[in-house]
Order: structure tokens, then C-alpha cells, then sequence
């Protein structure tokens, strides 16, 4: 860390920390981390997972939004992830706040530094959150998603491919796989 960096804080400290920061970063037991630059693939995978969460969401009738990278979900006291993507029910939120701590789905895509934590810790700490449905981890060099549900966190998840389609519900959305990968 460089001097700028605070060496610990809650996640209270960390929030108006983080707005004031450049780049992405996460909380990780009290440490804020700096996340690295991500590869054309992940921003192009990232971006699609978005577009097709919004088309699903709009085709709803349910009161659900969709947000990418930027929102962060409080865990606990001392962490604080920043998905790719996620969905939310209620209201839509406004104002210059950048947490949210109830979604009901989170994304992550993975990157070549990011794979172990996207598969075990943050799928721990997304499921400890009482609103959380499922979790994807998307693959963009295996064009695959590894789905986790509220069920089933705990297990191997299952992995679909681009022929796939995965079954949201709640709240009630199906995923096509090969939408998250339309670029290729």
C-alpha cells in the first residue's frame, strides 16, 4: 500500500474513503485493495452480463434494477466486495451513495487474479447477506458461468455453457448463457 492508504478502517470509514479514490477497490478484513485493471475480454463480458440482466429486468413486471461495477456490498463491519454486476428489488436508489446491501443476484467475472476468490470467499460472503438468491461466476476464456442458488451455495454450483440457460427464481428471470459471451 502506498502512503495514501489507510492500513484499516470499517466499512463505515471505508465508503467516503473509497468515492474519494481512483479506480475500483474492495475491503478486505479492514484492508481497502486496490482491484487491477481488467483485460478487453472482462470489460466486454462485463458489459454484456449488464445488457442482458437489463433487458431481463425491463421485460419483467417486477420492480428490480440492475447495476455494474461501481455499486459496493457491505458484507460485514470489516468488508466490502464491489461486483461486476448485481440486481436489486424495491425502489431504485439515488443520490451519491455507492452501497447497496440488499442484492438479490451477484456477478462476478472472473480474471486471471481473481478466480479463486470469485469461486470460494465471495461466495461466502454474498450468501451470508439474507437477500442473496444466486451467485454467477462467469468464465470468459471457458464461455461458462458457475451458478450458485440460496439452496445450493454451499456445493459445487453448477456449470453451464453457452447452450445453457439459467433459472433466476426468485426473482423469476431466465439467463441465456450465450448472451453473456455475444461478443465472440
Amino acid at each position: 500500500m502506498n502512503d495514501q492508504t489507510p492500513q484499516r478502517m470499517t466499512v463505515d470509514e471505508y465508503l467516503p474513503w473509497a468515492m474519494a479514490q481512483d479506480g475500483r477497490w474492495e475491503l478486505i478484513d479492514g484492508r481497502p485493495v486496490k482491484m487491477p485493471s481488467e483485460a478487453f475480454d472482462h470489460i466486454d463480458v462485463q458489459a454484456c452480463v449488464w445488457l442482458v440482466l437489463k433487458e431481463l429486468v425491463a421485460a419483467s413486471s417486477q420492480e428490480l434494477h440492475v447495476l455494474s461495477d461501481g455499486a459496493t456490498v457491505r458484507i460485514n463491519a470489516h468488508n466490502a466486495n464491489e461486483p461486476d454486476a448485481l440486481v436489486y428489488a424495491g425502489p431504485k436508489r439515488a443520490g451519491r451513495s455507492i452501497e447497496l446491501s440488499d442484492p438479490v443476484i451477484v456477478v462476478e467475472v472472473v480474471s486471471p487474479t481473481s478466480g479463486v476468490r470469485d469461486r470460494i470467499s465471495k461466495r461466502a460472503d454474498y450468501f451470508s447477506l439474507p437477500s442473496v438468491e444466486h451467485y454467477l461466476v462467469v468464465e470468459p476464456e471457458a464461455l461458462s458461468v458457475l451458478h450458485f442458488d440460496r439452496a445450493n451455495w454451499q456445493g459445487d454450483g453448477r456449470l453451464l455453457g453457452k447452450a445453457d440457460s439459467i433459472d433466476l427464481t426468485p426473482p423469476g428471470l431466465k439467463l441465456p448463457v450465450r448472451r453473456c459471451f455475444s461478443f465472440r
